[in-house]
């Protein structure tokens, strides 16, 4: 039997309804008539990468001979289909393995910022690869997000804080500038406290900041960061537009990459009002998870009661699941959840949260089980090193001694340091030993390996 004209339409309308779904952000956005808006949801290096106000500032991809540079990984937008683009593989300072986008691909650098007392916000969403908070190196002090110098017209940049290599107050926070010439000079604004992870997230943040002349207002995630200070002059490049990090004044060289995900990058030459980010940041729909682990250390084998009630969501949205890894190949489903852990050492759990729009999100928590100690006499112990998490020993029967070295963290693959234990003896006498080391499994949390 042939479809009815009715149910036709019907689906139709729905099919429709779902494009129109998808596109809620990107019409948010547009109504603040912002200068430019790179999506970033190009899919070849090769593809220009299109500004939504005009293909005269359409950009171009510049990778390096070994990039990182990779565009069409999953976007912040929850039910978006729309992509974001990596630019940097390893964070470091030298983009070792990092690309660029350079704005336009033709013809002259003017983004509409006449003046450097302008009123300007800039705005996008990024996403940190795994760990990056932890291992920026120095001097990575302040890998750029969008960098725009023209000595006539003011020079402005955001980015996330690597280091305080540069009198920055916290390697895990968010900066914006504004400059008004060649050479150093200008003022930056960062937040001083942890604002990159709480909780050991890996998620996607939004990002915006405001700047009228001298005074630059940050926000992440809807919020307002009141804390900021100011920090050292930046030193400004020649003439450019970039996303992703800055050219260095050879033109070719490419450093400050950032490390990891950045989408939806607007520029506007008005300062977006408060209610106008927070309903920026709450159409984008992402949850934020956030896992409780009581207790989250102990002797082992230790009980673990899970709690992921406190993760929250955008207005508009609902959490719909909770996923548990417990990191020794356990997991579970839930906002609560329980699990007994075995194994001495470090275990990190994951909670991955989604909501009703598409969105996921996922956050760390870290586990520390002590090797249960007892009395080792007549030997004395004693753990070599500075371990985070102390190495323990016991007699094991009558003539055995077991022992754990410490471990330097959760992200540690080997231990740090070892566990001494030891008796002054005369004459000869033999020992026999069976060692263990602590690897990571593919899981990511320590296994015993012979």
């Amino acid at each position: 039997m042939g479809m009815g004209r009715s149910a036709a339409f019907l689906l139709g309308l729905l099919a429709g309804l779902e494009g129109v779904a998808a596109d809620v952000y990107r019409q948010e956005v547009l109504k603040d008539r912002p200068v430019a808006y790179w999506r970033l949801g190009e899919d070849d290096l090769l593809d220009d990468v299109r500004n939504e106000m005009g293909d005269a500032l359409n950009g171009e991809f510049k990778p390096n001979e070994r990039t990182g540079l990779q565009p069409g990984f999953p976007g912040a937008i929850a039910g978006d289909d729309d992509t974001a683009v990596r630019f940097q593989t390893i964070p470091g300072f030298a983009c070792h393995d990092c690309g660029q986008i350079q704005v336009p691909r033709d013809g002259a650098l003017d983004l509409g910022l006449a003046e450097t007392d302008a009123t300007i916000t800039l705005e996008a969403w990024f996403k940190l690869l795994p760990d990056s908070c932890d291992t920026l190196p120095r001097p990575t002090a302040f890998p750029r997000i969008f960098h725009y110098n023209n000595a006539a017209l003011g020079q402005y940049a955001f980015g996330v804080v690597g280091d305080d290599s540069a009198g920055y107050p916290d390697r895990r926070s968010v900066w914006a500038a504004a400059g008004d010439g060649d050479g150093i000079g200008g003022v930056i604004k960062a937040a001083p406290t942890d604002t990159l992870r709480p909780n050991g997230a890996e998620e996607w943040r939004h990002f915006v900041a405001t700047i009228v002349g001298g005074d630059i207002r940050l926000f992440l995630d809807g919020e307002e960061i009141t804390d900021v200070e100011d920090s050292d002059p930046i030193y400004w490049q020649f003439p450019q537009a970039t996303i992703g990090g800055r050219i260095q004044s050879d033109g070719i060289s490419f450093v400050q990459g950032f490390p990891g995900l950045i989408d939806e990058l607007a520029v506007y030459d008005h300062v977006l009002s408060i209610e106008r980010i927070q309903a920026h940041h709450a159409t984008g729909g992402q949850p934020t998870a956030r896992p409780l682990a009581t207790p989250s250390q102990g002797d082992a084998p230790l009980t673990v009661d899970f709690d992921g009630t406190g993760s929250t969501t955008a207005p508009g949205t609902t959490i719909v699941g909770y996923e548990w890894s417990f990191g020794d190949g356990g997991s579970a489903t839930g906002s609560k959840a329980t699990h007994t852990y075995t194994a001495p050492g470090r275990h990190v759990a994951t909670l991955t949260v989604n909501n009703d729009r598409g969105g996921a999100s996922g956050a760390t928590i870290d586990l520390g089980l002590r090797f249960p100690e007892g009395d080792v006499a007549p030997w004395a112990a004693a753990d070599i090193g500075m371990p985070d998490m102390p190495g323990g020993s016991r007699l094991d029967g009558d003539r055995c001694l077991a022992l754990l070295a410490g471990s330097r963290g959760p992200d540690a693959a080997w231990p740090d340091g070892c566990r001494f234990v030891y008796q002054e003896r005369a004459g000869s006498f033999g020992v026999t030993a069976r060692v263990s080391t602590l690897a990571l499994d593919p899981e990511g949390s320590p296994a015993p390996r012979p």
